[in-house]
């Protein structure tokens, strides 16, 4: 009895084994033989061809990837053609050109799993969401992320990005814009590439802004006039503040390195002020382009 026991176990194991392999993430390539996300057969499962074609479009649990091998120096426009998800974004640097997420004549969300958004080395310059109306692609991060730009072409984000209580994190030596507003929830944000990442909106979101590494240039505003908490390490923080308008901050805290703070206008009275003066550590942070204030 003893071996028909153990034969009923190892196969109750492979049933198991099976079943959370299939639950595994699927890594999907856009093909470019139409524009649609929401069209299957625009789609492949092998990284070097336009087939065979995936069961289902990229959903919550599978990674896209733009795109298959062959396309190499082709610009790409995919229309999301309704709210869809990914757990990830992949943009190989095979392809050269540019590719742009659009909402396809009506605006759209696109909901962002673990896995974020990768801009491979190499890889042309990527949009995604529009200004024009009918072709936003609003991002909403559907958990904590990372958003790495490794090209040298710059990573663009048009709309609105609602972070909710999830953490965002922009890495990689390539630069970073966000157009639209961060907000709507608790979530922090870390910039911690060698790159540059702009916030050109009216940002909402208040948990802490971090700068472990590269710049941050806030052009927009952080939480209205209020700001958040700053934790600054060996990076810039630069706010390029317009005529007469002033941005406030929450307390300061010091990382490793040396960090460097500006703030610039474009004439009149203009200041970048936090809430209580730095903590007692032994840190020294650039103010401007002649000011060193030395702590500890």
């Amino acid at each position: 009895m003893k071996p028909t026991h153990s034969l009923r176990i190892l196969s109750g194991s492979i049933a198991a084994f099976l079943s959370i392999q299939s639950a595994h993430a699927a890594t999907i390539y856009w093909d470019g033989t139409g524009t649609g996300w929401d069209v299957a057969a625009n789609w492949s499962t092998a990284v070097g061809f336009t087939t065979p074609d995936p069961a289902a479009i990229p959903g919550a649990s599978d990674v896209a990837f733009f795109s298959i091998s062959t396309i190499t120096n082709t610009a790409q426009t995919v229309n999301l053609n309704a709210n869809q998800a990914a757990l990830g974004l992949i943009f190989l640097g095979t392809n050269s050109a540019t590719t742009t997420l659009l909402g396809g004549e009506t605006d759209r969300a696109l909901t962002l799993g673990t896995s974020g958004i990768a801009v491979n080395s190499g890889a042309g310059a990527v949009s995604i969401g529009s200004s024009t109306a009918g072709q936003g692609a609003a991002i909403t991060l559907g958990g904590s992320q990372t958003w790495t730009n490794n090209s040298t072409n710059t990573l663009t984000i048009e709309n609105a990005v609602t972070n909710g209580a999830n953490n965002l994190i922009v890495n990689g030596s390539g630069n970073t814009t966000v157009n639209g507003a961060i907000g709507n929830g608790a979530g922090a944000l870390t910039m911690s590439g060698a790159g540059t990442l702009t916030l050109s909106g009216a940002n909402t979101y208040t948990g802490t802004t971090t700068v472990s590494k590269g710049t941050l240039n806030v052009t927009g505003s952080l939480n209205g006039t209020s700001g958040t908490a700053l934790n600054i390490g060996a990076g810039t923080f630069s706010v390029g503040e317009a005529s007469g308008v002033s941005q406030s901050m929450g307390a300061i805290s010091f990382g490793g390195g040396m960090g460097t703070i500006q703030s610039t206008n474009n004439g009149g009275n203009s200041f970048l002020t936090f809430s209580h003066e730095c903590p007692a550590v032994t840190t020294t942070v650039v103010i401007g382009c002649n000011l060193a204030v030395s702590k500890g």
